[in-house]
């Protein structure tokens, strides 16, 4: 039987705590008896530790957009998905649950979450981002968007344009 990445802690003579991670086999007898085992054990206290470290911080950010009421969104062109994060969804006084996930098609955000009379300004400025040979396109623009119960709320609208290769 296989043990895989099996982790625990163990105690150094002097105190010290450290993160193991084991992987092996256990080999049985005729009986089903455990007479041997082979493995390797791995010492991931730095990783352990930087894994902390990052959830502490995604903590302290994601407590810092509440308090801005700051939302944060990407937009996948080749998907044609929106994603959004909790904040964003508060500025709509909705939650995630609510509209169904973190995950929406541009039409469905367009239809719901966009001020009518923005939606061909946020439009031509998603088109304008695509569409540029800047590597390092910014837009940043006010515009109102629909909260869950439809009434507009004016926001700050920046964003930036990441590419790969091949645009």
């Amino acid at each position: 039987e296989e043990y895989k990445n099996l982790e625990m802690r163990i105690i150094w003579p002097n105190g010290t705590v450290r993160w193991m991670l084991a992987n092996g086999t256990v080999y049985r007898d005729a009986d089903e008896k455990p007479n041997r085992m082979i493995g390797i054990v791995q010492d991931i206290t730095a990783q352990k530790e930087a894994q902390k470290k990052i959830i502490e911080s995604e903590r302290k950010l994601s407590e810092t957009l509440k308090v801005a009421k700051v939302g944060y969104w990407e937009y996948d062109v080749l998907s044609d998905k929106f994603i959004f994060n909790d904040q964003y969804y508060s500025l709509h006084k909705t939650t995630v649950k609510e509209v169904g996930g973190y995950e929406m098609s541009s039409k469905f955000f367009a239809e719901h979450l966009v001020y009518s009379k923005d939606s061909a300004r946020v439009g031509s400025a998603i088109f304008q981002a695509i569409n540029s040979s800047d590597k390092n396109f910014e837009y940043q623009s006010e515009a109102r968007i629909m909260t869950i119960d439809k009434k507009p709320i004016w926001i700050i609208v920046w964003f930036r344009a990441i590419k790969d290769a091949n645009g």
